[in-house]
C-alpha cells in the first residue's frame, strides 16, 4: 500500500495542473500580503474611509485574504482537474488496468489516489499558509490570530477531502475527464445558487410558513457551505456542527459510492 501510495503521489505531482496550482498557491500567499501593505500605504479611501479603519496591520489578515480567494474555485478547479484526470483520466487512456491487476484490492487503488490528492492539497495549503505568513509577519510583526487562522487552513483541507471523494465518484461513474469537469463545476454553480435562495428564505422575509423556513434553514450542508469551511472559526463568521457534518458524510458517502462502483467497473 505504500509503494502504492508513493506512486500515485509521483504521478500526480508530475502532472502540469498539479505544477500550476501548487505555484498559484504560492503566488496568492506572496500577493495578499503586498496588497495589503499598498492598501495601507497609499491610504486608500473604502466607503468614504481610509483602509486602515477597515483592515487591522497584522500578519494573519493577509492569510485570511489568500485562504478565501484560494476557496473561490481557484484551487477547488484545480482539484477537480486532477481527480478526473487520475481516475477518469486513467479509465480513458487504459493505464488504470495496469493498477487494477496487479495482486492489490481495489480499494486500496482508489485510497492511493485520494491520498495523494489529499497531499497535493495540503502541501499547496502549507505553502500558502508559509508564505504569506513570512512575509505577513516581515511587513506587521507577530501580532494576530494564529490559532484561528490554522484551524481554518486545517478545516480547509477536510472540506477538500469531501470535493475530493465526490469527484472521484463522478470520475469513475461518468469515466470520462470532460464529464467530470463540467459536471462538478455546473453542480457546484448550481448549489451556490441553491444555497443563496434557501438562506434569503430562511430569514422569512419571503415566505413565513415555518415548514419552508425549517427546510431552508438547512443550507450550511450545501457542498458549498462545507467548501467554505474554513471561513467558518474566522472572525465575522459562525461556525456551524452541521456544516462539519455534512463534510463527514460527503466524503465518506461518496468514496464508499467509488469504491463500490470500481469493484463491479469492468476496466478495459
Amino acid at each position: 500500500m505504500t509503494l502504492l501510495v508513493l506512486a500515485e503521489q509521483v504521478k500526480l505531482f508530475r502532472r502540469t495542473p498539479a505544477r500550476l496550482g501548487l505555484g498559484l498557491a504560492v503566488m496568492l500567499g506572496a500577493l495578499m500580503p503586498i496588497v495589503l501593505v499598498a492598501l495601507l500605504q497609499a491610504g486608500t479611501v473604502i466607503f468614504g474611509v481610509e483602509a486602515a479603519q477597515h483592515f487591522a496591520s497584522e500578519p494573519t489578515r493577509p492569510m485570511i485574504w489568500a485562504l478565501r480567494a484560494r476557496n473561490f474555485f481557484v484551487m477547488h478547479a484545480v482539484l477537480i482537474v486532477l481527480g478526473a484526470q487520475t481516475l477518469a483520466g486513467e479509465i480513458g487512456d487504459r493505464t488504470l488496468r495496469e493498477a487494477l491487476l496487479a495482486p492489490v484490492p481495489r480499494y486500496q487503488v482508489l485510497l492511493a489516489k485520494l491520498v495523494a490528492l489529499l497531499t497535493w492539497d495540503a502541501v499547496g495549503l502549507v505553502l500558502m499558509f508559509v508564505v504569506s505568513g513570512v512575509l505577513g509577519i516581515g511587513a506587521f510583526g507577530l501580532d494576530g490570530i494564529w490559532v484561528s487562522v490554522a484551524l481554518a487552513y486545517v478545516l480547509t483541507l477536510v472540506a477538500d477531502t469531501a470535493l475530493a471523494g465526490i469527484t472521484l465518484l463522478v470520475a469513475v461513474a461518468t469515466r470520462s475527464v470532460v464529464a467530470t469537469l463540467g459536471g462538478l463545476l455546473v453542480a457546484l454553480i448550481l448549489d451556490m445558487v441553491a444555497g443563496w435562495a434557501m438562506f434569503v428564505v430562511s430569514t422569512g422575509a419571503v415566505v413565513r410558513d415555518p415548514w419552508v423556513v425549517e427546510i431552508a434553514s438547512q443550507h450550511p450542508v450545501l457542498l458549498n457551505s462545507v467548501l467554505g469551511l474554513g471561513n467558518s472559526v474566522l472572525p465575522g463568521y459562525a461556525f456551524d456542527t452541521r456544516t462539519l457534518g455534512s463534510a463527514g458524510v460527503l466524503a465518506a458517502g461518496s468514496l464508499l459510492g467509488a469504491l463500490l462502483l470500481l469493484r463491479r467497473a469492468d476496466i478495459p
